[in-house]
């Protein structure tokens, strides 16, 4: 089968805020920057099988990851180790790093380096046109580790909607419209949340929407790589409501159950057309489940 519709990936959205530390810069910004719960090896071990990476030059010289304004100080070159640390006891397990919003002047130039120092293998637009999963492993052997690790320095289609978010104050606003800039007392009370039972709906029936129409389109003729984004957005009005429900991204995805319930939709062939690299948050909160769903299809 071909690596851009064939082949299901597990992603990890944003898979360096796995090494945040919990209290940097504070708990509210750790609560609503970190997607993941571990660094790059124990997300790998919960079932992610591609990793979404934010590259930061800092300083000119220090390549770490970030996460918008966020830095997350932990060289690039040790997530890197850790991934081929990994996959060379997984030697059969292809691991994809897709790389997106490269920050910094000559940020994506030190990370092409970075790669080829570290012999890692990777994939420009031009080599992606029907490229078959067999080669993709072929030319993903690591020299020295012997596991499958192939970059994507250039990215995938990532298919973001930002009105998909776990909370609201109603569906009425058009999409694309800036969020009030105070919540009211009126809007708290009216207010709806993915996890409430009584009208979680507003915000699943939007994101399977989103979901089953992704994946309704056929691959592009030129091979790229293409996300389906199982997971909440944020912005600053849903961030807000979190707060004052003392939550979290990963509190969100937890309390929403929204990786088994991808899992469970998965297992029913009614939904999900074509699939490529289905990201979402906290892969460590049921990603083998999500892994094993995908791995139980065979897709078109």
């Amino acid at each position: 089968g071909y690596l851009s519709h064939h082949s299901p990936f597990l992603m990890a959205h944003d898979a360096g805020t796995g090494y945040l530390s919990h209290h940097f810069p504070s708990e509210v910004v750790y609560n609503w920057t970190a997607t993941q719960t571990m660094g790059f090896a124990g997300q790998l071990d919960c079932g992610a099988r591609a990793l979404d990476l934010r590259p930061r030059l800092a300083d000119r010289e220090r390549l770490i990851l970030h996460h918008g304004p966020i830095g997350i100080e932990f060289p690039l070159q040790e997530a890197f180790s850790e991934v081929l640390v990994w996959t060379s006891n997984h030697t059969e397990e292809l691991v994809l790093l897709v790389f997106d919003r490269p920050d910094g002047e000559g940020c994506l130039s030190a990370v092409v380096s970075l790669l080829s120092d570290m012999r890692i293998a990777q994939l420009v637009p031009s080599d992606l046109p029907g490229l078959t999963l067999e080669e993709a492993k072929r030319r993903a052997r690591h020299p020295s580790s012997g596991g499958l690790v192939l970059a994507l320095p250039y990215g995938s289609k990532n298919n973001y909607d930002p009105s998909i978010t776990c909370y609201g104050t109603g569906r009425s606003t058009p999409k694309g419209a800036p969020p009030s800039a105070e919540i009211t007392p009126a809007q708290w009370w009216q207010h709806w949340s993915c996890y409430d039972p009584l009208n979680k709906a507003y915000a699943y029936d939007p994101l399977w929407r989103q979901v089953e129409t992704t994946s309704a389109s056929v691959p592009a003729d030129n091979g790229e790589l293409w996300m389906i984004q199982a997971h909440w957005q944020t912005d600053k009005q849903s961030i807000e409501l979190g707060v004052l429900h003392k939550s979290s991204v990963v509190k969100d995805t937890a309390l929403s159950q929204v990786n088994q319930l991808t899992a469970h939709r998965l297992s029913n062939t009614t939904y999900f057309k074509y699939m490529n690299l289905l990201e979402v948050d906290d892969v460590c909160n049921g990603g083998l489940q999500l892994l094993a769903a995908l791995r139980g299809r065979s897709w078109p």
